[in-house]
This record gives structure tokens, sequence and C-alpha cells, in this order.
């Protein structure tokens, strides 16, 4: 026996079309920050914070960001793309990151972006 399938009702429509936009400007949202979808699983807060904080950083403020700071936020992106190493970064190797975005966001403010 073969069974009708039931229609939408226009406010079921509705509600499917703006979860579906919500769910696109959601995941545009976070591949601007560098938090990819396939791994968003592995890995704590803290690391996808840094992450975000990171990729702003480098690309808001590249001019007052020193040579070993890209280099230890672009080594900490590096690892934090896969999730194999994803799950060895430390809280602390998150944290430090994190002060380190702080620090060059002050110094932007300070001399005037």
């Amino acid at each position: 026996m073969k069974y009708r399938k039931k229609k939408l009702t226009p406010k079921q429509y509705l509600i499917n079309r703006q979860s579906a936009k919500d769910t696109l400007s959601t995941d545009i949202w976070m591949y601007e920050n560098g938090i990819y979808l396939k791994n968003l699983a592995v890995g704590s807060a803290e690391v996808f914070q840094a992450v975000k904080l990171a990729n702003q950083t480098l690309r808001q403020y590249k001019h007052f960001v020193g040579v070993e700071q890209a280099d230890l936020l672009r080594s900490f992106l590096y690892r934090a793309q896969c999730p194999k190493k994803r799950i060895k970064i430390t809280l602390g190797q998150s944290y430090r990151v994190m002060n380190l975005t702080k620090k060059i966001k002050r110094l932007a403010g300070k001399l005037g972006k």
C-alpha cells in the first residue's frame, strides 16, 4: 500500500527554511574563524576559542605581531587543524595563545589600530 506523503503546512515550511538559513550562517561563521565542522567533536572549548582568536589576530592585527609571536600562533593553528594533534593540545597552550592575542589587541588599541 502506498501512503501519500503529507504536505508541510506554511508554518512548518517557514520553520524549516529559517533553520536551514541559520545553519548556513553558523557554518560560514565557523569556517571564517578557522573551526571546521567535520572535526568539531574533538577538542575542548578553550582550544576553539584560542583558534578563533589566533585567526582573528593574524588577520586583523598582523602589523602588531612579532616574528616569534606569529610562529607561535601559526604552529598552534597547524596543530589545531588535525583532530589527532588537537587532542594533545593542553589548556596551558590554549591559554598562552589567548593571553598573547589579548596582549596584541591591547597594544593595537593603545597605538590606534
